[in-house]
């Protein structure tokens, strides 16, 4: 007859162990009778179908007209108990639109006055544009405007900019000295520096 082995690590540490006595009492908390009830209430905002069932909605509040016939309170002579009917399309409309196209077409024509006559073959852009009138890299006078006593200047700086500038004005590390009819003088480093008008 073999011996009966003894029961390995593995064996021993998988067998169930013993109950616990201090868990012999305990029974699991059964389902709530009311869970439906809980689940529908947590949906809907705190009520049930049930109770949504009973709601009814609010009446509408009366109107002003509503409550004065309610009241019984006198109607004035404003009052109106109906709307007035707008009048009908005109049966005759095909023949009104006709009758007013058959009168835009013996309208006399109006005459158009003439206008300039400009030759065909004339460039606008070539005759109003003076080439090689400034130097873009230097300091350039573009007006002269205002009266005698207060000349101011518009001026193009080699940046590209332009600046409005009247005597006392610093422009180019220098200083405007005078404002001319058709000149503008600025000292710079000692020495004079005058810009004339382009001529065209």
């Amino acid at each position: 007859m073999p011996e009966a082995s003894e029961p390995s690590a593995e064996t021993r540490d998988s067998a169930p162990d013993a109950a616990d006595p201090a868990l012999s009492g305990f029974r699991p908390r059964g389902r709530p009778g009311d869970l439906i009830e809980q689940t529908e209430r947590a949906v809907l905002g705190g009520v049930s179908l049930a109770e949504l069932e009973q709601m009814r909605p609010q009446m509408r509040p009366l109107t002003a007209q509503e409550q004065a016939l309610a009241l019984d309170l006198p109607v004035t002579e404003q009052a109106i108990g109906a709307s007035l009917t707008p009048l009908p399309r005109p049966r005759s409309m095909e023949a009104i639109v006709q009758e007013a196209v058959k009168q835009a077409s013996n309208a006399p024509a109006v005459a158009i006055a003439p206008g300039p006559s400009i030759p065909q073959n004339a460039s606008v852009a070539k005759s109003a544009t003076l080439n090689n009138q400034i130097d873009l890299r230097e300091v350039s006078l573009i007006g002269i405007y205002g009266k005698d006593s207060s000349r101011r200047a518009l001026v193009r700086l080699p940046s590209g900019k332009y600046q409005k500038v009247q005597v006392g004005d610093s422009i180019d590390g220098g200083r405007i000295a005078a404002i001319d009819e058709d000149e503008l003088r600025y000292v710079k480093s000692g020495r004079n520096v005058v810009l004339k008008m382009p001529r065209g």
